[in-house]
């Protein structure tokens, strides 16, 4: 059964990022900037997109755990949600978001996992605040790039008496890359003002 919507593992073992840092991109007019790759599960929306010419192209499981790995190490990978995956009312969400994980880390072998999507901001104190990195947020522009994340769900091979619940079809994964071009169109200002 596929999932409705078109828009876009176990915990994942790792020593900690160790501190690094992105290596910037360079713009042709020489200004750098940092390059990121955001992450989404399902989901795209509207302002992830930029104005003016990007691409969006399916790539293979080795170029996406290549992709991931490369920006994990530069301390750059950033998972983000449309839905708030720590909220207690989206425990149905987060379920999904965990089996997805799961299949990825045993089938693909792309280490993901909830923490890859959670943003620490400590306050004044060091008191620590946890937030999911919304999906909104992550814009598309030079040196930043969203990887959609796309399945569909099977039954489960064995029935589960409590309730119907689907199981992600492994062979069903795949990845979705979406990348500016350049900005062809001036950027108008909200509101529909020219």
């Amino acid at each position: 059964m596929a999932r409705a919507k078109t828009s876009s593992q176990s915990a994942r073992r790792r020593g900690g990022a160790g501190g690094l840092r992105a290596r910037p991109a360079r713009k042709p007019g020489g200004r750098a900037k940092t390059s990121h790759l955001f992450v989404s599960f399902w989901d795209l929306c509207l302002e992830n997109l930029p104005f003016g010419l990007f691409s969006h192209r399916e790539l293979t499981a080795k170029e996406a755990k290549r992709l991931i790995d490369k920006a994990r190490g530069a301390n750059s990978l950033r998972g983000v949600s449309q839905d708030d995956l720590l909220a207690p009312y989206r425990k149905h969400e987060k379920g999904n978001h965990a089996k997805l994980c799961r299949v990825l880390t045993k089938d693909y072998e792309i280490a993901l996992s909830l923490e890859d999507f959670v943003l620490d901001d400590r306050d004044e104190k060091g008191k620590a605040g946890y937030f999911i990195n919304p999906l909104q947020f992550a814009r598309i522009e030079f040196g930043k790039r969203l990887l959609v994340v796309n399945c569909h769900y099977s039954l489960p091979k064995r029935p589960r008496k409590a309730r119907l619940e689907f199981d992600v079809a492994a062979d069903s994964v795949t990845f979705h890359l979406f990348e500016s071009l350049g900005s062809t169109a001036p950027a108008r200002r909200r509101h529909g003002t020219p």
